[in-house]
């Protein structure tokens, strides 16, 4: 249990390292580069492990972003921050087409406001 616990981190760690480095401007981010929301929650709901690391990485590279601006949720745990994100997302399906890194943001942001 331990070693799982252990690589579990390990792997959070390294994607959010990843994801960081490579969304260090989220708000500049081009659309053409950016993932939608109705993709991001498909790789949420998927059964695939590499989907789920892909999610997992990419909702941690925002939170990575936010909390160096300041606005994100203390003691964020990466699984608590996807399932933030995934309700977010299944609540607001009309806007699912938006960029993925804005709903990100507005997931985790209303996540730190208590809403």
């Amino acid at each position: 249990m331990k070693r799982v616990c252990f690589l579990a981190t390990v792997l959070f760690l390294v994607s959010n390292i990843v994801f960081a480095t490579s969304m260090q401007n989220v708000a500049t981010a081009s659309k053409e580069q950016d993932i939608t929301g109705k993709e991001l929650l498909s790789k949420i709901t998927s059964s695939k492990p590499t989907d789920h690391m892909y999610a997992l990485g990419y909702v941690s590279g925002v939170y990575g972003v936010l909390e160096s601006q300041g606005i994100a949720p203390d003691r964020a745990i990466a699984e608590r921050l996807l399932e933030t994100v995934k309700k977010y997302l299944e609540k607001n399906k009309n806007v699912l087409d938006h960029p993925a890194s804005e709903l990100v943001t507005s997931a985790l942001k209303l996540h730190s406001t208590g809403k």
